[in-house]
């Protein structure tokens, strides 16, 4: 998509061709895109259950790629629906994240279609924050937006949408490559390597 800056990676055509993914495979493939893109901008099911869960290998490894890339991400956007069914499912998607072993500061919960009201929106936060164990940073609430026009004629969806999303997103990515930074970067004193000299080549 060289006009609006980004590549697009699909996903398995087939359903029955995840045998053919090796974990260590995809691992090394996602490490790649991760190392040769600013961004990498991932869409996954929320299938995220192991062997542990279900007693299967079979079906940790047909959800290898979604175990995998939401481990290694820097922010995980949940999206769900305003109301009761909305909000449980919702929850239990990022109940299931957290025992999966993503922290919880790195879930962005989304409210898509959410009311306009402070009073409703308030009230979808608290059962969000009730339901779910792991601290939770407060959700996002979008409001309903008529995107099908934008889909059809190839246009950009509306900031009102988007903005809330890569803003928050940018935020807990910069801080993830702070934390980078600070564990991995040991600044070299001078001197502490010592010095090469004529002699000691010659000894060497």
């Amino acid at each position: 998509m060289a006009d609006r800056g980004y590549r697009l990676l699909l996903g398995l055509r087939q359903a029955r061709a995840w045998s053919t993914i090796r974990p260590r495979a995809f691992q090394t493939a996602l490490d790649a895109l991760r190392t040769s893109f600013r961004a990498v901008v991932a869409d996954v099911d929320p299938d995220m259950e192991g062997e542990a869960d279900g007693g299967s290998i079979d079906v940790e490894e047909r959800n290898v790629m979604a175990r995998t890339t939401l481990l290694a991400a820097d922010a995980v956007v949940v999206v769900g629906a305003p109301g009761m069914k909305g909000a449980y499912s919702l929850t239990q998607v990022i109940t299931a994240l957290t025992a999966h072993g993503v922290a919880g500061e790195r879930v962005v919960p989304v409210i898509n279609r959410a009311p306009r009201g402070i009073r409703a929106r308030s009230e979808i936060a608290d059962v969000v924050s009730a339901l779910v164990a792991s601290p939770l940073p407060r959700p996002l609430f979008i409001g309903e937006r008529h995107v099908d026009n934008a889909f059809r004629d190839l246009t950009r969806l509306p900031d009102a949408l988007v903005l809330p999303i890569t803003d928050r997103c940018s935020s807990l990515t910069a801080r993830a490559d702070v934390h980078a930074r600070a564990q991995f970067a040991d600044p070299v004193q001078p001197g502490s390597l010592g010095r090469w000299s004529r002699s000691s080549s010659r000894n060497n």
